[in-house]
């Protein structure tokens, strides 16, 4: 199975998605299984854990590889909602899934010149499960 990875507008169909496959760094992702807890877990006087499991969310952090302008722009713009859909290969399930995910922030480190061009390096961002 192949690597995918494409954002878009909640309800939007596939191929109106932005596909961000090409825009991944190699070992760009790093898949994350988050176990969200009951209100009442947590441990005791003694010291002993009661934990209730509610649910488990994924969150990716994702480093993408050097980026022209309108890549740049693209990628920020599909990310840009306060929700988004995602359609991705799961490390957790190892299939191709789409869930609802937020972004909070989008970093860009160094702008370099390569003589007319302008490139955007050191792109990264999280997407955390809704």
């Amino acid at each position: 199975m192949a690597f995918l990875m494409k954002i878009g507008a909640v309800g939007s169909s596939d191929a109106s998605k932005l596909d961000i496959t090409r825009f991944i760094a190699v070992e760009g992702v790093k898949w994350e299984k988050n176990d969200i807890d009951a209100p009442n877990s947590g441990r005791d006087m003694n010291g002993t854990m009661h934990r209730k499991k509610v649910t488990s969310k994924d969150k990716m952090s994702i480093t993408c590889r050097r980026l022209s302008e309108s890549e740049h722009a693209s990628l920020v713009a599909a990310l840009d909602p306060d929700v988004v859909e995602v359609k991705y290969y799961s490390a957790g399930t190892a299939t191709i899934v789409t869930k609802q995910f937020y972004n909070s922030k989008v970093q860009s480190g160094v702008v370099i010149d390569n003589g007319d061009q302008v490139v955007l390096a050191g792109i990264t961002f999280d997407l955390t499960e809704v």
